[in-house]
């Protein structure tokens, strides 16, 4: 359980110096020792504010309480790091990382993981999207190796993800992704992963694992106190010791009241007043009809209530540390919503493909030749996928016909996806290659209530012309739609650093084509393509046929610094 020592604040009566202690979101007066009670983790905030009344009180305040920990929390929010203290720390921090061969954090995610550490697990991942949070929780863990079993309350979508994520980088975890209203939570492994919605039907089977570690990823789908999900999820984990908060939205600078539940969690006695908060942060408004709290207001003072807590990096501030561009694939579970159409295609793909191998493999399914891949030769699934689907009518058709029924499922999945990056004030682009799917995604947003530009292969050059200036110029436009093999070269949407592909292509360089309408120059961010991957399908096999020629196309075409 979390606990916060009050601290003892006495001086003599004086009005002003009153009001300022009423400001902080926490405190309360004691009739017995007729002093003023405060959390020890505002006891800075209330010396800054009695400052300019009580100077020496407020001296005497940060000298009583100023511990090795607090200063280095105070230090590590510069970037890059500046004193010998905080420097020596993150590499103590380094050493004790047991990260699998291969695999390293970024400057920026170490000193993420050193702060996790110095507020033992209870902190809010704040990095813009793209820059790795849930990889810094991982690698946290992996120097807690008895900090176990853990609960990951994660967007529904994202559940596989995290199970990859455990998986590569901390191998050998036990894992059980819940799914469905009807599961058992088997006792003895090391991770639940589960979505938010489901934590009202698991909150009684969670509670009794005895967790030591909770992270509530994208936090911001609990802002809303009284809605089931996160009264249950908050139920779950109040009562584990190590918490942690991850959301990168926007919220976290103009909507604080979207925050409040993540910060009562994280810190129960320092922001234990919902309306105290909501008067001082939320700029409340007394209406017609009712409260409005959807403001903001002392946005430097919660700033500076939040330093303790919450590590946030923009990607202009990590810029020298990332790569120009990356590649993170987004795996999605698109079983359940695709129809009895794929299976009959995909029935038929087979047989054409057992038929177009031979004889000698007819008993194998196409998964069977997709996953062959002698070390000296082309393989067979290079060949399968190339040759004789791009020279073989029918097979061209079929596989065509299920790469389309895959893209349509995996476009029913990109609104909640893209509302990630839309909270968190990115413009976003998204490319697909199929008609239909770009309608199916373009008709969400609109329902949605987005306003959204499209390029395709109708779009006159006129119109592409006017789409791209109103996306980079007019933030009212924040996402652009485009047919990955339209719209040209020399196109430019550089106001965004985010893509999400939904359908692949057949050629690394139609795609790189496509990537570089962002990455190129008047980008100020590192470019982050989301590829979207269809677990379990046709698609995943795609792509990793598209990764592997575009690797062995940047051995031959690109220097080696740029290859990856």
């Amino acid at each position: 359980m979390l606990s916060t020592k009050w601290v003892e604040i006495s001086f003599p009566f004086n009005r002003e110096a009153i009001n300022a202690i009423k400001t902080l979101p926490t405190r309360k007066w004691s009739f017995e020792k007729k002093c003023w009670l405060v959390p020890e983790d505002l006891v800075f905030q209330a010396a800054n504010l009695l400052r300019p009344i009580f100077p020496a009180i407020a001296n005497e305040l940060e000298s009583q309480y100023q511990d090795e920990k607090q200063i280095l929390i105070r230090q590590i929010h510069t970037y890059p790091p500046s004193t010998k203290e905080i420097i020596k720390y993150i590499a103590t921090i380094k050493k004790r990382l047991r990260l699998p061969p291969g695999l390293k954090l970024f400057p920026f995610q170490e000193i993420s993981v050193a702060f996790l550490e110095l507020t033992n697990g209870n902190t809010l991942l704040g990095d813009d999207m793209g820059l790795g949070k849930g990889v810094v929780f991982l690698a946290w863990l992996s120097m807690h190796p008895d900090y176990r079993p853990v609960i990951a309350f994660v967007p529904g979508k994202l559940r596989t993800n995290w199970e990859r994520e455990i998986n590569k980088w901390l191998p050998g975890e036990d894992i059980q992704l819940i799914n469905g209203k009807s599961a058992n939570v088997v006792p003895g492994q090391t991770f639940y992963v589960l979505s938010y919605e489901l934590a009202p039907i698991y909150q009684y089977a969670l509670k009794q694992l005895k967790a030591k570690v909770v992270v509530l990823d994208e936090c911001i789908k609990i802002a809303n106190r009284k809605a089931a999900r996160t009264v249950a999820t908050i139920a779950v984990a109040k009562r584990i010791p190590h918490r942690t908060a991850i959301s990168g939205s926007a919220s976290l600078r103009n909507r604080p009241k979207e925050i409040f539940t993540t910060l009562n969690l994280l810190r129960p006695q320092m922001f234990g007043n919902w309306f105290n908060f909501a008067k001082q942060y939320c700029n409340a408004q007394k209406t017609t009809w009712g409260w409005d709290f959807s403001g903001s207001s002392n946005e430097d003072e919660l700033r500076a209530l939040l330093r303790p807590i919450m590590i946030r990096r923009t990607k202009q501030e990590v810029l020298p540390d990332l790569p120009e561009k990356r590649k993170e694939p987004i795996y999605l579970d698109v079983a359940d919503t695709l129809t009895s159409a794929y299976t009959q295609k995909e029935r038929e793909f087979t047989n054409a493909v057992k038929s177009a191998m031979g004889n000698r493999k007819r008993k194998m399914d196409y998964k069977d030749y997709l996953f062959q891949f002698p070390s000296s030769t082309v393989s067979y699934a290079e060949f399968v996928m190339g040759e004789e689907i791009t020279s073989n009518l029918q097979t061209r058709n079929l596989f065509n016909g299920m790469r389309q029924l895959i893209g349509l499922a995996k476009a029913a999945q990109v609104f909640d996806i893209a509302v990630d990056f839309l909270n968190a004030g990115e413009k976003l682009v998204i490319f697909a290659h199929h008609k239909k799917v770009l309608d199916l995604i373009e008709g969400d947003f609109q329902k949605g209530g987005y306003n959204t530009l499209r390029i395709d292969g109708r779009s006159t050059d006129k119109a592409i012309t006017r789409a791209v200036d109103y996306f980079q110029e007019d933030a009212n436009y924040p996402i652009c739609l485009e047919s990955s093999l339209a719209g040209g070269l020399g196109l430019t949407l550089t106001a965004s650093s985010n893509a999400i592909v939904v359908e692949r292509q057949w050629s690394p360089e139609d795609e790189r084509q496509a990537e570089d309408r962002l990455h190129r120059i008047g980008q100020k961010g590192g470019v982050v393509i989301w590829y979207l991957v269809a677990q379990n399908t046709i698609d995943d096999q795609l792509d990793a046929i598209v990764e592997r020629k575009r690797l062995g196309l940047d051995k031959i075409l690109r220097p080696k610094k740029e290859n990856g």
